[in-house]
């Protein structure tokens, strides 16, 4: 049984917590709030840290999952591996390209699995879109565009809405349509945030000549989770709060084009709801996995490297005001 020790006890850490809790699997938790530390580890019954270097050093774990804010990735990260953990990082992998590279070259020369939170790569709802779209049945991918906004989340203060939300999108962009981007230009602005942009309109290409889009902000009163995808004989709505796909299709392609009620009838949608389950706890059996195996984690490192360039480009080009080549 793989012993895990949680790093963080913030919203997402808490997350973690219970789901590897309810796994059997929490040996230890750590957080520099005393208070946060000692309340979680009672709650589940496991030893509270506050210091790093102890916790690393005395608990009794094998891999760490850190969900601690973004600029303590790379040290945190760095002891972890150095002392022999195998680590799950919550997103972005670190603050630069340069921090993540070394520490996948560490993670590589120590042997352990190194793997990044990006989230919604284990929703299920994204596998059975891939599978979908990989099948051919739709055509070739045209356009695909995601939506993601929401209020402001009073928990991050290191990061603007880009690196905090619209990095999960570059992500599964990549994953769908199975392609690099090659090119990207961002429209952003703050409005509400004191220091980080707090929306964002990107646009992407792909090296197929895929054209890709992201709307991310935290100024929407409602919560939208959402990838639209065009395709040359047909189109699909994704949700990945719904866990569902509604596709749409038509078999009318050359006739009469004055036949407006002809072309309606022609048209058929059908909606499918996939299995529901927790990505939180999908990805977390994955990080077990590749542990217990030795097998490569679903969300790799190089994934969560690549992710964190793309975002960086993304912010370049809103601070240069021009389009980015990758």
């Amino acid at each position: 049984m793989v012993k895990i020790g949680i790093m963080g006890t913030g919203v997402m850490g808490r997350n973690h917590a219970r789901v590897a809790a309810n796994a059997g699997l929490l040996k230890a938790v750590c957080d520099l709030d005393e208070k946060a530390a000692r309340e979680i580890g009672k709650l589940y019954e496991v030893k509270a840290y506050t210091d790093p270097e102890e916790f690393f050093g005395e608990a009794d774990i094998d891999a760490v999952i850190i969900a601690t804010p973004t600029n303590s990735h790379f040290p945190m990260g760095k002891l972890a591996l150095d002392t022999g953990k195998h680590l799950l990082l919550e997103k972005p992998i670190c603050s630069t390209v340069e921090e993540a590279n070394s520490l996948i070259d560490l993670s590589e020369k120590k042997g352990l699995v190194l793997s990044v939170g990006l989230i919604e790569r284990h929703n299920p709802v994204v596998s059975f879109t891939r599978d979908l779209l990989e099948s051919g049945g739709l055509g070739q991918i045209i356009s695909i565009s995601a939506r993601r906004v929401s209020q402001y989340p009073t928990r991050i203060r290191d990061v603007g809405v880009i690196m905090d939300l619209g990095i999960h999108d570059i992500d599964a962009l990549r994953y769908l349509t199975g392609d690099e981007v090659k090119k990207v230009y961002t429209q952003a602005g703050r409005t509400k945030h004191e220091l980080f942009e707090d929306h964002a309109n990107i646009m992407l290409k792909f090296g197929s000549g895929i054209s890709g889009h992201i709307e991310t902000n935290w100024l929407t009163p409602m919560r939208v989770r959402k990838v639209y995808i065009t395709c040359s004989k047909g189109f699909m709505v994704m949700d990945y709060i719904a866990q569902s796909v509604e596709i749409s299709t038509s078999s009318y392609i050359d006739g009469d084009l004055d036949n407006v009620y002809q072309m309606a009838t022609q048209y058929k949608k059908e909606t499918v709801v996939v299995k529901n389950e927790e990505p939180l706890k999908r990805e977390l059996n994955d990080f077990v996995r590749a542990i217990e195996t030795g097998g490569k984690p679903f969300v790799t490192a190089e994934d969560g490297m690549r992710a964190l360039e793309i975002a960086q480009s993304c912010l370049r080009s809103f601070r240069e005001g021009t389009a980015i080549e990758l």
